[in-house]
């Protein structure tokens, strides 16, 4: 099963380059949700939410695994284009 991101910008370079770097490195955005679900972890362990806190990390941890998969495999597939950034 293959999944396809396509994502259009119109012209504005930033914005080009961030989603260069987001199709190059696959898990990232994995990543980023890791950060912000452990954040929202963290928010709900202080307000006495101890069970939530607990499940979001849970749902945290296993965005970080799959990021770091993504990331070996975008690793892994540039290495073999030789290094190159296409």
């Amino acid at each position: 099963m293959a999944i396809k991101v396509r994502i259009k910008i119109k012209s504005n370079k930033q914005m080009k380059n961030l989603a260069r770097f987001f199709k190059e490195n696959l898990g990232s955005l994995c990543i980023i949700a890791f950060m912000a679900l452990l954040l929202a972890s963290a928010t709900y362990l202080s307000l006495g939410m101890s069970r939530e806190a607990e499940n979001l990390a849970v749902i945290a941890y296993f965005m970080l695994v799959a990021g770091v998969l993504l990331q070996l495999l975008s690793y892994m597939a540039w290495s073999r284009r030789g290094g190159k950034n296409d």
